[in-house]
């Protein structure tokens, strides 16, 4: 009886990709060649039967010989110098043929511009046959594309083709790298490639008090002004306000700028709050900006990793799509130490995007 060859399994490939079979042989008479035969695992139909002459162990079927989306068998006989069956039938493997999978940055371009410390990133992953992403990692590189931080390895148990992450702490006029990577169920890779990213902080601007427009025909100026008056809402109704200026927060509560005309959150704008004793993590100020409620917290965190002090900032929150947060982060700020610490707090919106800053009022007596 003649010996067979182990014909080793196949992982899933896209058959657009020429694909190499690999096998083993263990006769007497050396392999000069070999001959595959696939057929398609639904209908046993003959799909392939190719010969190949090499001494290699290895047998390639070229690209586009076989359709994605498809199950199929294999086996495989030894072939000598002269090209005759040599081998029994190898045994049978079966594979399958998916399309390459694709995953993509879509709110993130090439050397797009990031106008402050937060970055949301939304990714998109396409598999034509439904092939779950089972595994993926998004990573935020330096300019030497070495990892700075990562979301950690994330698994999705269905079909999923919107994914986002998160990253904060990005350090103005400095270049990042993003980069996402992952494994589908059948063992396709897929990688978005590194993308560079520029930050660039646009600080706030206040708009001009007056607008003076000199009249010549008439003889006279008009004096306009883009300040307008609006409400404010305390809950507890009995917050203090030191001066008439500056909230007084030492005893819990919130302040909203959302109600009352004739304010329009949804244009462009710009306010300043005065506050002291507010809480750490809790939106301490909210206000509306069409129909979502957007706020304004405390955090204290530590972003040097040789430097575990604590710095100060301000998180403006937005509500996004799909669920998401749009944050930005103010200056850094002293920590506050003790609950009279007392900082004006200035938020900006122009042409869509947000600014917070904030300023520390040393000389307000409380």
């Amino acid at each position: 009886m003649a010996l067979a060859p182990r014909l080793y399994d196949m992982a899933t490939f896209d058959a657009t990709k020429e694909s190499i079979f690999q096998f083993v042989w263990g006769g007497t008479d050396p392999s000069y060649g070999s001959k595959l035969t696939i057929r398609d695992h639904d209908s046993n139909t003959t799909v392939y039967t190719g010969t190949v002459t090499t001494m290699n162990l290895l047998h390639t079927v070229p690209a586009n010989r076989l359709t994605n989306g498809r199950t199929y068998d294999a086996f495989l006989q030894v072939l000598n110098s002269e090209g005759t069956v040599i081998s029994d039938v190898s045994n049978t493997i079966i594979f399958f043929c998916y399309t390459t999978p694709t995953l993509t940055f879509t709110n993130i371009t090439e050397d797009a511009i990031v106008k402050n410390s937060y970055l949301d990133v939304i990714l998109n992953y396409e598999q034509a046959q439904g092939d779950v992403l089972f595994q993926y990692q998004v990573g935020l590189y330096d300019t030497t594309q070495t990892l700075v931080a990562t979301s950690g390895v994330k698994s999705t148990e269905s079909y999923t083709q919107t994914l986002t992450e998160s990253f904060s702490g990005l350090e103005n006029d400095k270049n990042y790298y993003l980069r996402a990577a992952g494994r589908t169920a059948s063992g396709l890779t897929v990688d978005t490639g590194y993308i560079r990213v520029l930050v660039r902080y646009e600080n706030t601007r206040a708009f001009s008090l007056l607008d003076l427009a000199n009249n010549y025909h008439d003889g006279n100026i008009s004096i306009t002004s883009n300040i307008i008056s609006f409400f404010c809402d305390a809950d507890p109704e009995n917050v203090a306000f030191i001066n008439d200026t500056m909230a007084d927060l030492r005893d819990g509560g919130t302040i909203s700028l959302s109600e009352g005309e004739p304010l329009h959150f949804a244009d462009n704008f710009v306010f300043a709050v005065s506050v002291c004793g507010f809480p750490k993590d809790d939106k301490f100020l909210t206000w509306t900006d069409g129909e979502t409620e957007c706020g304004v917290l405390y955090r204290e965190a530590a972003f040097d990793v040789n430097n575990d002090v604590n710095k100060g900032y301000f998180e403006l929150l937005i509500p996004g799509p799909l669920g998401t947060n749009y944050i930005v982060d103010s200056n850094f700020v002293t920590p506050v130490a003790s609950a009279a610490s007392k900082y004006t707090v200035w938020v900006m919106k122009q042409n869509g995007y947000y600014e917070v800053s904030a300023v520390e009022e040393e000389d307000a007596e409380i």
